[in-house]
């Protein structure tokens, strides 16, 4: 892909990219998120042990440069399989022949999609009770999302296809 795009600059404006992720009812705050400066000689403050909630949902989405594509949560209980995953690319068809007709039309579109296990979470710094109210504060973030988060996004992507090709192969996650 890294050699396609130099030889053609136009070419990662026809990639469409998509991933699984985890959405939970609330964040687990960092060491880093929760620092707070102290005296020498001040006890360190205690600090509440959270655990992720029970109540998640896994959220399939799809994008390309220019913005958000298709989404869609997996029912409780439903596994990713074969049979489901081709069900959600029948309807992801359709959005792109929707939301991109010149690229469904000419079809110039390529699918790029990481179908390896759900390795990412979205969280939330809100502690929701039900899975309904967590799918609807997930979309308020999608719809939130401005294109140049999604240019930053393939940006970052093509900032680690270097270093995986630098590294001989090294699978390098986001920042």
């Amino acid at each position: 892909m890294k050699e396609q795009t130099q030889n053609d600059p136009g070419f990662i404006k026809n990639v469409i990219t998509g991933d699984e992720t985890w959405v939970y009812g609330y964040d687990i705050e960092t060491k880093r998120q929760s620092s707070q400066w102290k005296s020498v000689t001040s006890p360190r403050p205690e600090k509440d042990r959270q655990i992720r909630s029970n109540v998640k949902t896994m959220l399939i989405i799809f994008f390309d440069i220019k913005g958000l594509i298709y989404y869609e949560f997996v029912p409780t209980g439903q596994t990713v399989n074969q049979t489901y995953y081709k069900e959600i690319l029948i309807k992801l068809r359709e959005k792109i022949r929707k939301k991109r007709p010149d690229q469904f039309q000419n079809r110039s579109w390529l699918l790029h999609h990481d179908n390896a296990p759900a390795h990412s979470a979205l969280s939330f710094r809100q502690r929701f009770d039900d899975i309904e109210t967590i799918k609807k504060n997930a979309v308020d973030q999608l719809k939130q999302l401005k294109v140049e988060d999604f240019q930053h996004c393939f940006k970052k992507w093509q900032e680690r296809w270097d270093k995986c090709i630098t590294s001989g192969g090294d699978y390098f996650k986001g920042d």
